[in-house]
C-alpha cells in the first residue's frame, strides 16, 4: 500500500502513459495500466526514481475519488479566445 497521489487527469501533470490510462476511469475502479516507454521515461529513464532506460512500467491503480475540475478563469479572461492574454485584456 502507498499514499493516494492527488494530480488533474489529462493536464499533463503525470507522464502521458499514466495521463491516457486515467481517463475514463471510475470512481471504485481498479486496473493495471501497462505503459510503453515511450509514453513514460523513455531512453532517459528516471534514475533517480529507479526507473532504467526504456523501461516499461506497470500502474496498480484504484480510483479512490473523483473530483470537480476547477473552474478556468483564463477562458473568461481570453476576451479575442487567442490563447494568450494581452494587457488589454
Amino acid at each position: 500500500l502507498g499514499i493516494a497521489p492527488s494530480f488533474p487527469v489529462g493536464q499533463g501533470k503525470v507522464i502521458s502513459g499514466l495521463d491516457q490510462g486515467l481517463i475514463g476511469l471510475c470512481k471504485g475502479a481498479s486496473a493495471y495500466i501497462i505503459i510503453p516507454p515511450h509514453l513514460a521515461y523513455g531512453r532517459t529513464g528516471m534514475p533517480q526514481q529507479g526507473v532504467g532506460s526504456d523501461a516499461t512500467l506497470r500502474y496498480d491503480i484504484e480510483v479512490l475519488d473523483i473530483q470537480a475540475p476547477l473552474p478556468n478563469d483564463f477562458v473568461n479572461i481570453d476576451a479575442n479566445k487567442d490563447w494568450k492574454i494581452s494587457r488589454s485584456e
